[in-house]
């Protein structure tokens, strides 16, 4: 399992996409998972690199994506469940729950300090990081159902993405292929392709270069901008 860690990252996926993956676990077969099989459940392909990423980090299936017997433990109902899982969930999180037996009971604030200070994650990436945590412990009983809230993303009919053109009056879609990274309450956007973002989650190297740029980008607007310290919400 230790090799599994080294290549993957602390979970950051939304909180609604969590409740989803936990409901994907526990009532369907792990055997034929992939990216594709998160997709044809309504998840982006970002979304879908993220879920197989909480499966490795967690250890539900191995480096060849097969199920692991860890899976198995996420099927079983009532108590019996919540035993089960919560010592997966401690294992997995072992630096977070080593340094208090009840990190869930931390604010959000506290406990997203404690993922950067000991996963070396962004403040954003850590803000992330405590919903879908906090999703995990409501699963397994840690903490009472229905403590994390998560909210639908309503998409108008007739709308379309927005539209960014750069100085070559060359249009792309945000949201589709490329994703904009808000800094400074919206007034900073980092436009990088989505497809750079999932390659990061299991690539280190990439990750801690994209980390660099967009701690150089905070640090920016932090000091020239605004404080960038409000949470972002997701679900």
């Amino acid at each position: 399992m230790d090799t599994q860690k080294n290549n993957t990252t602390v979970p950051y996926i939304s909180a609604s996409k969590m409740d989803k993956i936990m409901e994907l676990v526990s009532e369907r077969s792990l055997n034929n998972v992939s990216h594709a099989y998160f997709e044809s459940y309504n998840f982006g392909k970002a979304d879908a690199y993220l879920a197989m990423n909480v499966l490795r980090f967690l250890g539900l299936i191995d480096d060849g994506d097969k199920a692991t017997d860890l899976a198995k433990k996420f099927q079983l109902k009532g108590d019996a469940r919540d035993k089960e899982v919560q010592v997966v969930i401690k294992s997995a999180y072992a630096k977070i729950f080593e340094i208090t037996e009840k990190p869930y009971e931390l604010s959000k604030d506290d406990l997203a300090n404690e993922f950067i200070h000991n996963y070396n994650l962004t403040r954003r990436i850590a803000q992330s990081a405590v919903p879908a945590f906090l999703k995990l412990c409501e699963f397994s009983g840690l903490v009472e159902k229905g403590l994390v809230l998560t909210r639908k993303r309503e998409v108008k009919s007739g709308t379309k993405p927005e539209i960014i053109k750069n100085k070559s009056n060359k249009a792309t879609l945000e949201g589709e292929s490329y994703t904009s990274i808000p800094f400074a309450d919206g007034e900073i956007k980092f436009i990088v392709p989505t497809n750079i973002l999932t390659k990061a989650i299991l690539d280190n190297r990439l990750g801690t270069d994209l980390r660099t740029v967009t701690d150089a980008i905070l640090k920016f607007t932090n000091d020239y901008v605004k404080k960038d310290d409000e949470p972002v919400t997701h679900g």
